[in-house]
């Protein structure tokens, strides 16, 4: 499965919810899929990640439509980090997507 390299940025403090579209011609069957999301401050950083939550299958197949399933709260510090998201059903584990994350530093966030 061909894995997707997308850049995300969301501002310190934000209720994330990262949604992909993923579209691949040889899946043609999309039922029971589940996925994982997590944040990790890099590829090699041990487990368990900074932030994970379970991920949804919205679409159907060949153009898949994957939303983190719940809000995760950003209340890492600004920076880069990294974020995969990787379908865990037993015998199809592969990583769907995968980038940098960056969080920016927010002018609100002390003021709320």
């Amino acid at each position: 499965m061909p894995v997707g390299t997308t850049a995300l940025q969301f501002y310190q403090g934000e209720d994330i919810a990262p949604r992909f579209t993923i579209t691949d011609a040889r899946v043609t069957d999309v039922t029971g899929w589940t996925a994982t999301f997590a944040i990790k401050e890099s590829a090699a950083a041990p487990d368990p990640p900074l932030h994970s939550a379970s991920a949804t299958v919205i679409g159907s197949s060949p153009t898949l439509i994957l939303e983190v399933a719940t809000k995760l709260p950003l209340t890492l510090a600004p920076g880069a980090y990294v974020y995969g998201l990787r379908r865990t059903n037993s015998g199809f584990d592969w990583q769907l997507a995968q980038g940098v994350l960056t969080v920016i530093d927010s002018v609100n966030k002390d003021v709320v």
